[in-house]
């Protein structure tokens, strides 16, 4: 039985590039979307047997916004999850 660790190295070997097909048109940038990512890595992570979760942080309301003369910076903050189906007590957090 592989690790999580191990998993994770075997699903990065299988994804290759995540093409940039989205246009934000006042940045002037492309980007993925977080469904794009998700649409690749779902049968990974099945296949691993690996779950992937999303959740905010206990005990907050997960927004902080700070007034800077006109304008307001807004903050989200959240966590994803990840699980080895066959060791659930075998987790990797990411904050972002």
């Amino acid at each position: 039985m592989a690790n999580i660790y191990q998993k994770l190295q075997q699903i990065q070997a299988q994804t290759g590039k995540i093409s940039k097909t989205e246009l934000n048109k006042f940045g002037n940038y492309k980007y993925f979307t977080e469904q794009q990512a998700l649409n690749i890595l779902k049968p990974l992570l099945a296949e691993h047997k690996l779950t992937l979760t999303f959740s905010d942080e206990e005990n907050r309301s997960y927004l902080d916004a700070e007034k800077k003369e006109k304008d307001w910076t807004v903050q989200y903050l959240k966590k994803a999850i990840l699980t080895n189906s066959e060791d659930p007590k075998e987790q990797l957090t990411f904050s972002f």
